[in-house]
């Protein structure tokens, strides 16, 4: 049988031996491979730096959003309002506790409030960050006037014997400010 090769076997002028028509370059151990353009290089640098980038961020999300809807609040009133001539001054103290092992993104507090049911305003409250095992404490005066209320609603105020009612929502902006997360916020006096 004769196998037939296409390549042609050459003599080496320096061995005179005969070899393939194999580059002999191709076979060397000392030959340098030529380094790849940047731009294929990119092509494995890019998504490796894209997924860091979307990891850190997926991680800020989570912290945030974990911090935000594990903030706990309590309300108290300290004493028992004094009703003066024209408005009644309630005086309450919120408390704000962040159990999460992260800190919470920057909070506010909007709410309305109710008298006996009846809607007198609302009230607003910023608290910022709240770092992570720490409390907030604030205290707020809410001034209900007489002239803004029922007749049935004044009589309780004065005679210290009415509900109050803070309804509203506790809103932290994730994501460097960018996703809001919102939760309910109710808290109720009863004198």
């Amino acid at each position: 049988m004769f196998l037939s090769s296409d390549h042609e076997r050459k003599e080496s002028p320096q061995t005179g031996q005969r070899s393939s028509g194999v580059d002999s370059e191709r076979r060397s151990p000392n030959r340098k491979i030529p380094k790849k353009p940047f731009y294929k290089r990119g092509i494995v640098i890019v998504p490796i730096i894209l997924l860091i980038l979307a990891s850190i961020v997926g991680y800020i999300l989570y912290t945030e959003y974990v911090a935000a809807e594990s903030l706990e609040y309590e309300m108290e009133n300290p004493e028992r309002p004094d009703p003066g001539p024209e408005s009644i001054d309630i005086p309450i103290e919120m408390e704000f506790y962040n159990p999460s092992r992260y800190d919470t993104p920057y909070i506010t507090v909007v709410y309305d409030i109710y008298v006996e049911d009846e809607y007198v305003g609302e009230g607003y409250l910023d608290l910022g960050v709240v770092p992570s095992g720490e409390t907030i404490y604030d205290e707020q005066v809410i001034t209900v006037e007489y002239d803004d209320v029922s007749d049935p609603t004044v009589a309780a105020l004065k005679a210290g014997n009415f509900e109050m009612i803070l309804d509203g929502e506790v809103t932290g902006e994730v994501l460097f400010e960018t996703i809001p997360v919102t939760r309910e916020f109710e808290a109720r006096f009863t004198f």
